[in-house]
């Protein structure tokens, strides 16, 4: 082992011997998470983000290690906490930006707190329960909410994406983690709130890369649950997360190796002088620095003087003990299928694991750390076996997804969108490449910034170059864009089911009160529009892309971006990209494909010189300002699946194998097709015809996946016209045979 990774273990001395892990079994300071335990100790509760519910699990006497019941919750319910005295459990919902109230004695749902921002994500309780801090994850605010009147007292702007809150033991002082940050950040921020003086954001704490991780730069990412120590060490703040290290890959460092790419660890932070560590060097503690097969780090609890940590990708806890800043690993414990959350008893010598895709309570004995149950959570399946098997696979990393279970599609696409980053890939034959958020990515035609992909299955590269696993199918997969890759493994497929079930909201954070654009949007929006301009030219509605499947070869721009250098180290060997659909871009900064540019409207005021990239050097700066509002408020078509498949989202039935509106009908401009599979994988045709029995348009010619899928039409011909008001059909063939006809109305 190098020096440098020998300083991730070394002893720092009595400098920190008042830091040494306690056994108290009380926390006195206040933390979010998806599973919390009641203050008598008699009961566990746990959210379930794909069933909409919580789950109330007993501890002790006749309900121990039993499932007492399931409560029906809002959309996306991500974390919860139980008030220290008055009974209630609060519940965040992401996906309906609310807080639901339960009355934990009864069960009973007895209040909604709305007007908690978008994305709605972490909640907690001040140790005093007078308030409940929430972050909301879309709109970057933090919240504090008056517990008794249940109103908002006061608001907060913020870094990108806060997720995971802790508070202090003396009530005075919260902290606030970030889940992503921007490639152009060099340290991911860390927020302090205090009272004095009234409540304020007092600082952001910066948490620098770590220069000493395998010798190359690590940027902690996924911070999602944070935690203080237990008194007296409560003067340490611990942040399990990810490091990620975009520095390696030709243009500056080496070579992407597969145990440099991510690091699972812990991040320590020094609450007395605000600051990550010290000395920086010694300020990390890497849970694959020996080479342990763990992956996704997400949260941690203290028991009898030891961390339980919890990796989501590859299914274990990590049990350590010692000084936090150079603990020593104890063993390795095999629990479920994403580990999301621990919480240790605060009598009982018992840890408990959150489980959420095995849908189960892993409990650890803390004396002898044994497995001594596993606890069934829910009550039912919201997903089908091939979708819940395929987001199985997505968030893990174990076995032929990953060389020594390291990395995941989730390692980069954090929940099924982004980590905001670019990678160097020259050295796999590409060039920096910023990560694309994969929501909505059925609908947008040939995948990767240049098209060199065309169906999901065609990630089995990924597995294979990225996250360095043997990859899901046996032999060799067909060539990216040869003949499909589907059906030659049951596991890609249903990886490319779940991958297609992930989808943007209607509504963004940037959008008026109630939904629709602000004034500010209207007037971007007509110069978007304006073909003098030009943006609608590509970036066509409903999806706001000309990217598509049926042109062959696949339509790529050089908008000014693409040079020799990029022409020679991408695979397709072309000057040019694939036109990445605008929905729900507001959460996928930095943009274009190597992340050069912060906000949108960076793009044409800085990158645009050339007018390559619609002619926008005339714009004046309330244009570019209202044009970037438009853009960041465009979401999924209305009428479109706009949720991740769940109980409140029914597929189509296999016998309902039709054309069907998502869209309007009649429309004026755009409207889209929902169409289901029940067979796969199958050669799929969409033609559009007028009232003449003329063909006015392809709208689709691929093999595609069993499943359901969805495809827009701008009311536009093969050449690109507008047609004329009038009737249209739209024909669904399906491996040659005739399956449906759809009538659609035109009416300008």
């Amino acid at each position: 082992m190098s020096p440098s990774k020998n300083l991730r273990r070394r002893f720092m001395g009595s400098l920190f011997v008042g830091m040494l892990l306690c056994s108290a079994p009380a926390l006195a300071s206040t933390n979010s998470g998806p599973i919390k335990i009641t203050p008598d100790g008699m009961e566990i509760w746990n959210v379930n983000p794909d069933h909409n519910t919580v789950s109330v699990t007993g501890t002790q006497g006749v309900n121990e290690n039993t499932l007492i019941t399931e409560i029906n919750v809002l959309r996306d319910p991500w974390t919860l906490d139980i008030h220290p005295s008055n009974g209630q459990v609060w519940v965040t919902s992401k996906r309906d930006d609310a807080i639901v109230v339960i009355d934990g004695p009864s069960r009973a749902v007895i209040d909604t707190i709305t007007g908690v921002g978008f994305g709605t994500f972490g909640i907690c309780f001040s140790p005093d329960g007078l308030l409940a801090a929430v972050t909301a994850s879309g709109s970057d605010e933090v919240f504090l909410v008056d517990v008794a009147t249940r109103n908002v007292t006061d608001t907060f702007s913020v870094d990108r994406r806060p997720h995971g809150i802790a508070w202090y033991t003396d009530n005075t002082r919260f902290y606030v983690s970030h889940l992503l940050f921007e490639e152009t950040t060099s340290s991911a921020p860390m927020t302090k709130f205090s009272s004095s003086g009234g409540w304020s954001e007092e600082t952001v704490i910066r948490i620098d890369q770590d220069a000493n991780i395998f010798d190359h730069g690590g940027y902690p990412s996924g911070m999602m649950s944070i935690i203080i120590q237990p008194a007296p060490a409560d003067t340490v703040l611990v942040i399990p997360c990810t490091y990620i290290n975009t520095l390696d890959g030709g243009l500056v460092g080496g070579s992407i190796e597969f145990d440099e790419i991510t690091q699972s660890g812990i991040r320590p932070v020094d609450l007395i002088n605000d600051q990550s560590g010290f000395p920086e060097a010694q300020a990390t503690i890497v849970l694959t620095a020996d080479h342990t097969p763990v992956s996704g780090t997400t949260a941690i609890d203290f028991k009898s003087g030891k961390m339980y940590i919890a990796n989501l990708s590859s299914g274990d806890i990590t049990i350590m003990s010692g000084n936090v800043y150079a603990a020593t690993e104890d063993s390795v414990m095999r629990c479920g299928e994403g580990p999301l959350g621990v919480v240790a008893h605060p009598t009982l010598d018992r840890v408990y694991i959150f489980n959420w895709l095995s849908r189960e309570i892993s409990v650890i004995n803390s004396l002898v750390d044994t497995m001594v149950a596993m606890v069934p959570n829910t009550t039912f399946e919201p997903l089908s076996t091939n979708l819940l098997n395929g987001k199985q696979m997505f968030f893990g990393s174990r076995d032929s997804l990953s060389t020594q279970n390291r990395h995941s599609c989730h390692s980069c696409h954090v929940f099924g969108t982004s980590d905001s980053r670019a990678w160097d890939f020259t050295t796999l034959g590409s060039h920096k490449r910023s990560t694309p958020d994969i929501r909505h990515l059925n609908v947008t035609g040939p995948q990767n910034w240049t098209a060199s992909m065309d169906e999901n299955q065609d990630h089995e590269f990924g597995i294979m170059d990225l996250q360095f696993g043997n990859g899901l199918i046996v032999g060799a997969p067909n060539p990216k864009l040869g003949p499909t890759n589907a059906g030659l493994s049951q596991d890609l497929d249903d990886l490319a089911l779940f991958m297609s079930s992930l989808l943007h909201r209607p509504d963004t954070p940037y959008q008026a009160a109630g939904g629709g654009l602000t004034a500010n949007a209207q007037l971007g929006k007509a110069i978007f529009e304006d073909p003098t301009v030009g943006c609608v030219n590509c970036h066509a509605p409903p999806f706001f892309t000309d990217s598509n499947l049926s042109n062959n070869p696949y339509i790529l721009h050089d908008v000014g971006t693409a040079d020799t250098v990029s022409a020679i180290w991408d695979t397709t060997g072309m000057a040019g990209y694939d036109t990445p659909t605008l929905i729900g871009v507001w959460d996928s900064s930095p943009y274009m494909h190597n992340g050069q540019f912060p906000m949108i409207r960076d793009i044409f005021e800085f990158g645009n010189t050339t007018d390559l990239h619609g002619v926008t050097s005339g714009l004046s700066t309330t244009d570019l300002d209202n044009l970037q509002e438009y853009v960041l408020s465009i979401g999924a078509p209305l009428g479109a699946p706009t949720d991740v498949i769940n109980p409140t989202t029914t597929p189509m039935a296999t016998s309902d194998v039709k054309l069907a509106h998502a869209g309007a009908n009649p429309f004026a401009a755009e409207t889209s097709l929902r169409f289901f599979i029940d067979e796969g994988p199958a050669r799929v045709q969409i033609e559009l015809f007028n009232l003449a029995g003329r063909r006015v348009r392809t709208l689709l010619n691929h093999t595609m996946t069993r499943g359901n899928h969805t495809i827009g039409w701008d009311s536009r011909d093969e050449q690109g016209r507008a047609v004329a008001d009038g009737i249209y059909f739209a024909r669904l063939v399906v491996n040659g045979e005739k399956r449906s006809t759809a009538k659609m109305t035109v009416l300008r």
